[in-house]
């Protein structure tokens, strides 16, 4: 139940990050504190899965497969249907696009010109999770010696926007620390109970407090750690008194993430082109509810009526079910 919790929790701070309809909410603390470890939460809960699962004792060929089905074949529809409305929107468009072939390779190449500007994601994962099959299977070092290899390689390697390589470098910190969380969960989970409600309001206010401090870049690290140790305690009271965060939107985590874009996008670019700026607040909170209760409801139809059939099986996978 832990996981699953986290994972919804990571998914609504998603939708948090991503209803900035207007560039005063990123000037805001709900929005500062979420981008400080909202993505290394999401790292850190794939690599959390990733052990869980054992993906790495895999073949080959079966890895790969499952991964281009699960995070690539997803990045490619997604992408391809916001490149072609983008293209047809024009100058219109938040991020444009130009109508070309090479533009729209572009996109996949260097993630972060992605006219789904989130699916970054999708590419530094499936980087990632090559990355540490092949250092499971082909350099037989225990794991844990690849966390302080990347911390390092973070601070050294200078920016590569190419496939996003810099953001890999950085998250994969994440994706190994939820791979140690799986390994030793009793551990960490039998501390943070000894403290329990303490640990979490210490940790809660060093993360709250944290949009607050101006950061160097060495230090981004250190407080997207707070953050995720914050929600596992967060999660970990709320389980002590039986409380599920949302449970039925477990299954569509995933879903929720890759199409709340169109219903987020359309209340950014549609919404408050028709209204003007002191009603932005209200413009926010509709940009989160469509992009949760929209995106669920998608996934659940999908889920209920594409049972059979070649393009109901490509469907599910393009939605993440």
């Amino acid at each position: 139940m832990l996981v699953d919790n986290l994972c919804v929790f990571a998914m609504l701070l998603v939708l948090i990050g991503h209803a900035d309809v207007v560039d005063h909410y990123r000037t805001l603390w709900i929005y500062k504190w979420v981008y400080l470890f909202h993505m290394p939460l999401f790292f850190c809960v794939s690599g959390y899965l990733f052990a869980l699962t054992e993906s790495y004792s895999l073949k080959v060929s079966t890895f790969v497969r499952k991964k281009t089905f699960r995070l690539l074949i997803p990045l490619v529809v997604i992408t391809t249907i916001g490149f072609l409305l983008k293209s047809q929107i024009g100058i219109a468009a938040e991020r444009p696009v130009s109508t070309d072939f090479i533009s729209y390779l572009h996109c996949f190449l260097y993630p972060n010109d992605n006219p789904v500007a989130y699916l970054w994601f999708l590419t530094v994962l499936f980087e990632i999770q090559i990355l540490i099959f092949v250092y499971y299977n082909f350099l037989a070092i225990n794991v844990k010696w690849l966390l302080p290899i990347a911390i390092v390689a973070f601070y050294i390697i200078p920016e590569i926007n190419f496939l996003y390589v810099s953001q890999a470098i950085y998250y994969i910190v994440f994706f190994v620390c939820g791979i140690l969380f799986c390994r030793y969960e009793k551990e960490v989970i039998d501390y943070l109970h000894l403290r329990s409600w303490g640990m979490m309001i210490l940790l809660g206010v060093l993360s709250v407090s944290s949009p607050y401090i101006i950061l160097p870049i060495y230090f981004a690290i250190i407080y997207a750690l707070i953050g995720i140790f914050f929600s596992i305690s967060l999660v970990l009271n709320l389980q002590k008194k039986n409380i599920k965060i949302f449970p039925k939107l477990r299954k569509y985590t995933y879903t929720i993430f890759l199409l709340s874009w169109f219903s987020q996008s359309f209340c950014r670019t549609v919404l408050m082109s028709h209204f003007n700026f002191s009603y932005w607040p209200y413009i926010t909170v509709i940009s989160f509810i469509s992009g949760l209760f929209i995106s669920y409801g998608i996934g659940a139809i999908a889920n209920r009526y594409l049972k059979t059939g070649v393009l109901a099986r490509f469907l599910r996978i393009s939605m993440g079910l």
